[in-house]
């Protein structure tokens, strides 16, 4: 289970016929484009997972009031944030536009205050 609650199998939502098509059709004509795509939505769902595994450690080491570990953590997400931020071609645009991202905001934004307050 994701930390939404949902069972995530790794495969794509259901897709109408005509998109079906259509995303096959432009895999025949720009054969490239399509594996650049494909590219990105994967690198897109490793960061989001790194994040999620991330903000579930948090959670943990703040739930069980480690402080060391909690620092440890906010140090490895913001490296993590840098990270993105690095990236070129509109990569943090487009994770942040990502379906999936506003859950890890939410999540992030409830757990920092609490997290940053262990720190002082």
């Amino acid at each position: 289970f994701g930390s939404s609650g949902f069972v995530s199998s790794g495969h794509a939502a259901p897709t109408s016929m005509g998109e079906s098509f259509s995303r096959s059709l432009s895999a025949c004509f720009d054969p490239e484009g399509t594996a650049d795509l494909v590219r990105r939505k994967r690198a897109q769902r490793s960061e989001i997972n790194k994040y999620n595994q991330q903000l579930d450690q948090l959670e943990e080491a703040v739930s069980s009031s480690d402080g060391g570990r909690v620092q440890q953590l906010i140090r490895e997400i913001q490296s993590h944030d840098s990270e993105i931020s690095a990236k070129i071609n509109n990569f943090e645009k487009d994770l942040h536009e990502h379906r999936d991202w506003a859950a890890i905001e939410s999540r992030r934004n409830d757990l920092w205050p609490k997290a940053t307050a262990m720190r002082r």
